[in-house]
């Protein structure tokens, strides 16, 4: 019995570890994880998310990235909102 507590206490983690939405998130918000290389990898995709129009977009490169944490079904919209203000409108990555 009390292996299996400890599966069902850890099957969440992994499902959500998967997921690359999720990660950024985890790493953008560097109040809860230090900037190590692991995290770097995973700020990536979310600063892939760019759109010119011709020249760079940052209101229209807000909402996609938006767009794109929201697919992390684990994470509070209001700490997704959170994040995306501090980072959607930046062309590159602050920590880099």
């Amino acid at each position: 019995m009390r292996h299996l507590l400890f599966f069902f206490l850890f099957v969440p983690i992994i499902s959500f570890a998967g997921d690359k939405q999720c990660k950024a998130i985890i790493c953008l918000n560097t109040d809860f994880s230090g900037v190590t290389a692991e995290c770097y990898k995973n700020r990536i995709p979310y600063f892939q998310q760019v759109v010119f129009n011709p020249l760079f977009d940052p209101i229209s490169t807000s909402a996609l990235r938006a767009k794109w944490l929201s697919r992390c079904h684990h994470a509070n919209s209001s700490d997704v909102a959170k994040l995306n203000k501090k980072y959607g409108t930046l062309l590159l990555d602050p920590k880099f």
